[in-house]
């Protein structure tokens, strides 16, 4: 049975609940053990923190570090196998009844290549990392995707400055018929902000192609799109397919950008949420995480069945 909006409440009482029962018990007996190595400590820390804090506040200050960082690894360490059974026996289960075949290795993600290749984002970075990497089919559509966060970090210390070039899913897809210019579309975040003078910013970009402007001012409020060959985008980006994207963009209520090169869809969606992850301080049972998974890959779905409309 393939996950939709109408058999979801179907698979999730049937194939789900009992498994999240499981999850639950682990989820409370691991938060009680959390609870119960941090209670003492708390203590400790409240106690030294008093008394120092009264003649040196920095020293005092201080203190918060080794104490975060203990409580950080306690909770590592205690939910690390609750964790661990969410990703292996739940994460598999809805991944069965959406995808035609796929792979899923938890602690791998995809390179920085294949990042690189989908060229959106395409900012300075020295800080690559990622997990939860599936490859496998999906409609008939061989795909690879993984949670990323690419940062730019540079200085370290008091000067340290850290920036999200991009934190969310990036998903590769394979197209049969071969696309041969390049089309990059990307949320216009320079215009949201800056109005006319983000207009101006869009203009620049490392890849030097042309920002496309195109009929639909709906679209052109919500994307940029850049291309190395104008007519070739305009096929893709008919003004049908850009009122469905426009369409689609608000109905899932999701941040997108996608590219179009050669054999390859790449679909980026930025989000500081780990959709891959169980609750960890509040319960599992009433599935909004899983609801959340199933909704990303309906709008894939959705989203890669438009581009494919548009390229001939």
């Amino acid at each position: 049975m393939k996950i939709d909006r109408s058999n979801y409440n179907t698979f999730f009482f049937e194939n789900l609940r009992s498994k999240l029962l499981i999850i639950e018990n682990k989820r409370k007996h691991s938060l009680q053990l959390f609870i119960l190595l941090c209670f003492p400590l708390g203590i400790v820390f409240f106690f030294q923190f008093y008394k120092i804090q009264t003649y040196n506040l920095l020293l005092a200050c201080l203190l918060i570090i080794p104490f975060v960082a203990i409580v950080l690894f306690l909770f590592k360490l205690v939910f690390s196998k609750y964790k661990i059974f969410y990703k292996t026996k739940v994460i598999p289960l809805i991944f069965n009844q959406i995808f035609d075949k796929h792979d899923y290795y938890p602690n791998l993600f995809l390179s920085e290549a294949e990042f690189t290749g989908s060229m959106l984002y395409q900012k300075t970075y020295n800080r690559f990392s990622g997990e939860d990497l599936i490859e496998g089919v999906f409609n008939g559509i061989k795909f690879k995707m993984s949670e990323l966060t690419v940062k730019n970090v540079q200085k370290s210390g008091k000067n340290k400055s850290e920036k999200i070039v991009f934190k969310g899913i990036l998903i590769n897809c394979e197209i049969k018929t071969p696309y041969w210019g390049e089309t990059i579309v990307e949320p216009d975040i320079a215009e949201s902000y800056f109005g006319h003078l983000g207009k101006m910013l869009q203009f620049k970009n490392k890849l030097n192609h042309d920002v496309i402007r195109l009929e639909s001012i709906e679209f052109e409020k919500l994307f940029v799109v850049r291309a190395s060959d104008q007519i070739e985008s305009r096929k893709i980006l008919s003004p049908k397919v850009q009122e469905r994207l426009t369409t689609l963009s608000r109905k899932y209520k999701i941040v997108f950008g996608f590219s179009v090169s050669a054999n390859q869809i790449s679909i980026a969606i930025p989000d500081q949420q780990n959709y891959f992850e169980p609750e960890y301080f509040s319960s599992n049972m009433s599935g909004k995480s899983i609801r959340q998974i199933v909704e990303i890959f309906l709008f894939i779905q959705d989203l890669t069945g438009e581009i494919k409309s548009g390229i001939k």
